[in-house]
């Protein structure tokens, strides 16, 4: 146990000492907006490791850690971990597991791209998360929805034929959301996103601009 304290410890304490040097030596210098992405990324560390003492119910051994976030805080990494291989995987390995699926792009749309949407709106609406964790945590998501925005179009691209399975696909989830705005906006987004790469991908763009109309007309 010991063992365990010290290094926890130092490692908390390593994260204290660089953000100190940071701030002091070198915040002042630095363009706003790289000050605002490390400024998140030293607090995400250590709502990492405060989220790991409070899975691991280790409280009372680090309490002027596990004091420093509250549990909506704590909630966010917990949600990230169900995210976490798409962090890890390649493009193609993700495209691999869409394809493995039995929902295919329905359940993997309504599972990740729906889920990690809802996740940032839940975020932002929650009291007491600093703004630092709010940063990285958005940061965070954006690049995982950036991931699965390109594997839904590489899986689309690699079989031309998959096209009008794939639009059916996400007419269900255009049902799923029809009576919510902000989803209905979302996937509008996603489709005109998808529909522009295929529309240079495939010579027959009228088809194309056609299903995506009808699609765009189920939404409204």
């Amino acid at each position: 146990m010991y063992k365990r304290q010290s290094f926890l410890n130092a490692l908390w304490d390593s994260i204290e000492s660089a953000w100190t040097t940071y701030r002091r030596e070198y915040a002042p210098r630095v363009d706003k907006n790289v000050d605002e992405s490390l400024r998140s990324r030293f607090k995400l560390a250590q709502l990492m490791i405060a989220t790991a003492i409070h899975l691991k119910e280790l409280e009372r051994e680090y309490p002027h850690i596990a004091d420093s976030f509250n549990s909506n805080e704590m909630a966010l990494i917990e949600e990230l971990e169900d995210f976490k291989f798409l962090e890890v995987y390649s493009i193609p390995e993700i495209v691999d597991y869409i394809g493995r699926k039995d929902e295919k792009i329905y359940g993997f749309v309504k599972t990740y791209l729906k889920r990690g949407y809802s996740n940032l709106d839940a975020m932002c609406e929650k009291r007491g998360i600093q703004i630092d964790i709010m940063i990285a945590i958005k940061e965070r998501y954006g690049k995982i929805l950036g991931r699965i925005e390109e594997a839904i179009f590489q899986y689309i691209k690699s079989e031309p034929g998959k096209f009008l399975l794939v639009m059916n696909e996400i007419e269900e989830v255009i049902d799923l959301a029809n009576n919510a705005e902000k989803e209905r906006t979302r996937i509008t987004d996603l489709l005109n996103h998808i529909i522009t790469k295929l529309d240079r991908k495939f010579s027959d763009a009228e088809a194309i601009m056609r299903e995506k109309e009808c699609l765009e007309d189920k939404i409204r």
